[in-house]
């Protein structure tokens, strides 16, 4: 009995599964043709896995650096799947670009893990060059504070404390007796030259008062990425990490690329004293990590974006919600921390006045109370000062400014502001005291400030 197709080739090439099989035919060969349809239209199956994998990676890479990380996971997990797929189930017809196509596809998925990780290599093999080049100036700088280090902890054994160090000048201080007095010269002493500094300029220093001395090499720029504090002016037994507190920045934290520069990593950070830099630093770092803790900074990439030509006052900025952190802090008498925090507001302030929050033109007087809780007069003042002259009528900064400009050895001075305290607003709870305090400083006596609860 023979077996008849009804219907012709051209419509099993078209149609192989609907075709109908009569009396008349060869089925052998009709099996074959149908075969044959089946494996091609596998292959070319396989052969669009490369398209898709890739379609899925270049939705998962958008996703992800489109900020939506969680989200771009799925897509290009799914693509890798699939550019496995191809590579173990390619063309049968062409393997090998099949398997070049799912590999390439592979990679594009895994971009975004795999970046980081050549960018991280890259680092490391720049610093490792980095520090091959620098070893020999490194042995230059460790020679010359070998050769300082016996005088600075001779200088210390002998007066107390450690020198204010700037070149060949000492720099005048309120000791804690409240007179004034110069630090005395070191015989013998020179500023030794920055090995690092193609113009021989002299290493930075950061006296920690009683407890050492902070040596900083700037490098070719001459910056410091290092936040290095100004020459704090009131001696013991004033706060000695108040400076470091000022500059707004944890100490801790660098932001220097090690791929710049051509002889230097950076600053070069070498603490010469009694103790090591970790334990004379402590207090700092305690007050940092809890700014850090409870008043964390973000990052200007990760802020809202405001339009050039936006000059309204901005009450969730981070140097506002700063600013009222720091205010916060200075309730509770974490003086250093409400001292570092503000700063940090005034290092994120608008240039403008104008778009500037209540909180924010407040952070003179937060800083400045600070710092006389401090024992850090001088400073204290430079801080009032600019917050009077935004609000002339505040009684407690003029009084404050009083107390810190006294204990400042500028007795004539603080009589002016103690003598505006005491009569701009007669119910203001300071009042009374700014009184005493004036007449005492008129009748040359000794006034009863508030006495400092920060040292």
């Amino acid at each position: 009995m023979s077996i008849v197709i009804s219907q012709s080739k051209d419509a099993i090439r078209g149609h192989p599964w609907l075709t109908i099989i009569s009396p008349g035919t060869n089925i052998s060969s009709e099996v074959g043709l149908i075969k044959n349809h089946v494996i091609r239209g596998r292959s070319t199956t396989m052969s669009t896995l490369p398209i898709v994998a890739f379609c899925l990676g270049l939705l998962g890479v958008m996703l992800f650096y489109g900020g939506l990380a969680e989200v771009s996971a799925l897509p290009m997990a799914a693509g890798v799947l699939a550019g496995i797929a191809a590579l173990l189930f390619g063309d049968k017809e062409s393997p090998m670009g099949t398997r070049i196509a799912g590999g390439v596809s592979i990679l594009f998925c895994l971009t975004p893990v795999l970046i980081p990780v050549v960018r991280e290599f890259r680092l490391e093999q720049l610093a490792a060059q980095r520090a091959a080049q620098t070893r020999p100036t490194y042995a230059q700088l460790e020679e010359r504070i070998g050769e300082i280090k016996p005088m600075i902890e001779e200088y210390h054994e002998r007066q107390g404390y450690y020198p204010e160090i700037r070149g060949s000048e000492f720099l005048p201080f309120v000791g804690s007796d409240g007179r004034l007095r110069a630090s005395e010269p070191m015989r013998g002493l020179d500023v030794p030259n920055d090995p690092f500094s193609p113009t021989n300029r002299p290493l930075r220093w950061a006296v920690v008062r009683d407890r050492g001395v902070l040596i900083v090499s700037v490098g070719q720029s001459g910056v410091a990425e290092y936040p290095m504090p100004p020459v704090l002016m009131d001696g013991e037994p004033a706060s000695p990490w108040a400076g470091f507190a000022l500059t707004g920045t944890d100490p801790r934290h660098r932001t220097y690329d090690p791929t710049n520069g051509a002889l230097s990593l950076g600053d070069v950070v070498t603490f010469v004293g009694r103790m090591e830099y970790e334990e004379a630093m402590e207090p700092l770092f305690e007050a940092w990590d809890y700014v850090h803790s409870r008043h964390p900074w973000v990052h200007p990439a990760d802020r809202p974006r405001r339009s050039r030509g936006d000059t309204s006052i901005d009450q969730d900025s981070q140097s506002a919600r700063d600013a009222r952190g720091a205010r916060e802090l200075l309730d509770q008498g974490r003086y250093l921390s409400a001292l570092a925090l503000a700063s940090r507001a005034v290092r994120e302030r608008p240039r403008h006045l104008a778009q500037w929050t209540d909180a924010e033109t407040e952070v003179g007087l937060i800083r400045g109370m600070a710092f006389y809780h401090l024992g850090c007069y001088r400073e204290g003042a430079d801080a009032l000062l600019e917050y009077v002259d935004l609000h002339p009528n505040d009684p407690l900064g003029h009084f404050y400014l009083g107390a810190c400009l006294h204990r400042g050895m500028r007795p004539d001075d603080a009589l002016v502001h103690l003598a505006a305290a005491a009569m701009i607003a007669p119910s203001h709870q300071i009042t009374p005291l700014a009184t005493q305090c004036y007449e005492a400083a008129l009748a040359r006596q000794s006034p009863p400030f508030p006495s400092p609860r920060g040292l």
